[in-house]
């Protein structure tokens, strides 16, 4: 039977550690040098249960990693920086998400709005509103499926979803960003956790008087058909009583014009495999000198996976991102029973991550050290990755996963290795 822990949020914090320490994520680094204190107030976590979850169709397959690649190193030290922006003090009209001027400064002057984005099930793609998002986390789920986080901030969506259900990574993700919170429903034990956290007067879920902003188009009987309009979500929190000011988004850098291009390593093709059932492939396109996504269209059988090319329902563009950053996060149970496995994706701290653009590809690591603070991104000299000005897809993978590389292609397998 499984029991609720319902302490306060210290003996939580304690709980939280332990579990992280029995049930990590294998493969550990190399001793560090102390790290810093675990970050506050951390979402409620309940007892892990020892039994094993039911099996799933999926599979992941181990291969072998590549040698490092080239460190900035290969180019002079005094050259790193060219014309750009941040990590702070970004000048008025610049979004700290992106490095670009906005259209409209006044909506800067604002919370950005995170909304649930389902990728699954594949019936319902092309999703509404993903090349509106200034930056895009995906994420393993369960059951070998994704889901996406679609921060938005520079820039509205009239239509974005279908907006799906909160997981325990979705509050980190708020606080970094101290967004609105906009999702469809949450397992109880979640839905528990949440209101019980420092960030439930943000979130926002369907009730029966607030279409707009979150409103169902289509039959009442179908789960995947709740949209949202972002700026009317704004506008939803603010006449709510919402505090809905700006908030400090420092933290990334930005450059048009930058010497890193010489070094790294080169990646015309990204290809990441969260499972059998769900994969997908990035291509670099000269032309546009962006990533071009293509998703799944079946299951991957002995050798053999299938594209095609994603589209905005939205906008009917190609979904492209001029930054990808492949995070590798620690992983473990959140909540283990017979029947349920939800998982707590811990980004904390520090950890390896693969940043690319341009067609290059370099080590970096992705760093988090107070709660209400977007992840910085350095090369191992801790000199700052600038991303390119445009918007971020950031892929979550376990700390565990693997890669190999064929020529300019790059092949990276989520591989959970739990107990």
């Amino acid at each position: 039977m499984i029991k609720m822990k319902n302490h306060n949020l210290k003996r939580l914090a304690a709980l939280a550690c332990a579990i992280l320490a029995l049930a990590g994520c294998a493969g550990e680094t190399p001793a560090q040098p102390a790290a810093p204190a675990p970050l506050e107030t951390p979402m409620p976590v309940y007892e892990v249960v020892t039994s094993a979850p039911t099996a799933t169709a999926v599979t992941f397959t181990l291969r072998p990693s590549s040698t490092p690649l080239p460190t900035e190193t290969s180019f002079p030290a005094t050259e790193m920086s060219g014309f750009g922006y941040g990590p702070q003090d970004f000048p008025p009209g610049i979004n700290p998400l992106t490095g670009l001027a906005v259209s409209d400064p006044a909506l800067l002057e604002r919370r950005p709005m995170l909304v649930k984005i389902s990728n699954f099930p594949r019936s319902l793609r092309p999703q509404w509103g993903l090349t509106r998002a200034d930056h895009i986390y995906e994420y393993f789920l369960e059951d070998g499926l994704t889901r996406f986080i679609g921060i938005f901030y520079g820039q509205d969506a009239s239509q974005v979803g279908p907006i799906r259900s909160a997981r325990p990574f979705d509050w980190h993700v708020v606080n970094m960003y101290k967004s609105v919170f906009a999702f469809g429903f949450a397992d109880d034990r979640i839905m528990d956790g949440l209101l019980e956290s420092d960030i439930k007067n943000l979130m926002v879920i369907q009730k029966p008087d607030n279409c707009p902003p979150m409103c169902r188009i289509g039959s009442d009987n179908d789960y995947n058909n709740l949209f949202t309009d972002t700026h009317e979500l704004s506008l939803y929190v603010t006449n709510r009583g919402t505090s809905n000011e700006r908030q400090d988004l420092s933290g990334l850098r930005f450059e048009a014009r930058t010497y890193i291009t010489t070094g790294g390593g080169f990646a015309d093709q990204v290809a990441i495999r969260y499972s059998n059932d769900s994969y997908h492939l990035w291509e670099y396109d000269p032309a546009s000198q962006r990533y071009l996504r293509s998703q799944e269209t079946e299951a991957y059988t002995a050798g053999e996976e299938t594209y095609q090319p994603l589209f905005d329902s939205l906008t009917g563009e190609r979904v492209a991102a001029d930054n990808l950053v492949i995070l590798m996060v620690p992983t473990s149970y959140w909540f283990q029973s017979n029947s349920t496995v939800i998982y707590s994706i811990d980004l904390e701290q520090q950890g390896p991550a693969y940043a690319l653009r341009d067609g290059k590809i370099f080590e970096i690591t992705w760093s988090r050290t107070v709660l209400e603070q977007l992840l910085t991104l350095t090369f191992p000299t801790e000199k700052p990755y600038p991303l390119k000005p445009g918007n971020v897809w950031f892929e979550v993978l376990c700390d565990t996963s693997t890669h190999e590389v064929d020529g300019k292609t790059w092949k990276f397998f989520f591989n959970l290795n739990l107990p």
